[in-house]
């Protein structure tokens, strides 16, 4: 029997979501909730969904559907620290969008939550499931590069004037952590991925912010002991950018497009110096419906992966160190977990 995801809420990253679990083997939607039966209904027929995918018009019903096994929440991230739990009280696994929360103790009390009910959690950071991530991460822990010292990452895309007004990761009661937790969420956890280890202090700088002053423009300077660091940069200012570098006395690695591949049919990376670079395959495949089998083979299995929800963990407290660097000038030390 297929694994049953429940959709909370009617974002447009869940159309890519919902999609990826049409194609996950052992996996199938079985439902959508919204705040409405209008809202609902209405979403569901925009992006052609049949008519055996139950509607509901409360989250509250989402979750007492017993059908239900695993529940996606989109929600904007002021509202995770109260729908995690609710979900994981009542019996479900989660898969929950990115910046998981607010703040180290929103999520840690989530992931807590979860375990305690016995669920998995897991966040959607959909380019840790690529087939490449862990081909790449097998050329870096091969001595390929020489001593790793160095990491790059940019993520940004320019956003227009209405998503500058209006859009949910420029308002402070919806999103405070802005492109922070948008897009330097992947910076932060490439980093964290390709050292396979935590900073041990970060500075950080707010370029630009939105009208509520949500930082909408960022950069920051991962410290990891060692000689070792991660520069990055992210904002809703620039066209889109999405590449990674990890730095070794002997050779480089570099991905153009680390956070979303340009094609399902293929992937690459390339490995070298100045003077010569060699291109590498890295694999077909679509991550978000990897992402919804690695959640589905969870569920069925019974066997929780406790690196998951410690990955989100990590990855927050990092972000809020930046945000805290960003806000008051200074070098952040960062406690490890």
């Amino acid at each position: 029997m297929p694994v049953k995801y429940g959709v909370m809420g009617t974002a447009n990253i869940a159309k890519k979501v919902i999609t990826a679990i049409g194609k996950a083997e052992g996996s199938e939607l079985a439902a959508v909730a919204s705040r409405s039966a209008e809202r609902c209904e209405e979403w569901c027929k925009e992006i052609g969904l049949p008519a055996s995918v139950k509607r509901y018009a409360t989250y509250e019903d989402l979750l007492a559907d017993e059908s239900v096994q695993v529940i996606y929440i989109p929600l904007p991230t002021s509202m995770h620290a109260e729908w995690v739990p609710k979900a994981a009280q009542a019996g479900k696994h989660v898969l929950c969008e990115k910046p998981v929360g607010i703040s180290t103790e929103e999520v840690q009390a989530m992931t807590k939550a979860c375990k305690d009910a016995n669920v998995q959690f897991m966040d959607g950071v959909m380019w840790m499931h690529h087939v490449r991530t862990a081909e790449m991460l097998s050329v870096i822990q091969s001595g390929v590069l020489g001593t790793v010292k160095r990491v790059n990452a940019s993520f940004s895309f320019c956003g227009d004037e209405e998503f500058h007004n209006n859009n949910i990761r420029v308002k402070k009661g919806l999103d405070s952590l802005g492109c922070v937790g948008d897009l330097g969420w992947y910076t932060v956890r490439a980093a964290l991925w390709a050292f396979q280890a935590d900073p041990v202090s970060v500075s950080a700088f707010s370029h630009a912010t939105s009208a509520e002053g949500v930082i909408t423009s960022g950069s920051a300077t991962l410290f990891f002991g060692d000689g070792r660091f991660a520069c990055m940069d992210f904002g809703f200012d620039t066209n889109w950018r999405q590449m990674l570098e990890v730095a070794g006395s002997q050779n480089s690695l570099r991905c153009s497009d680390f956070v979303l591949a340009d094609a399902d049919e293929k992937s690459t990376y390339t490995i070298g110096t100045r003077y010569t670079t060699e291109e590498k395959q890295g694999g077909a495949c679509n991550q978000e419906s990897r992402m919804i089998e690695r959640m589905s083979t969870i569920v069925a299995s019974g066997e929780l992966e406790d690196e998951w929800p410690l990955w989100a963990v990590r990855t927050q407290r990092v972000c809020d160190a930046i945000m805290a660097s960003a806000l008051s000038g200074t070098q952040e030390r960062i406690v490890p977990v």
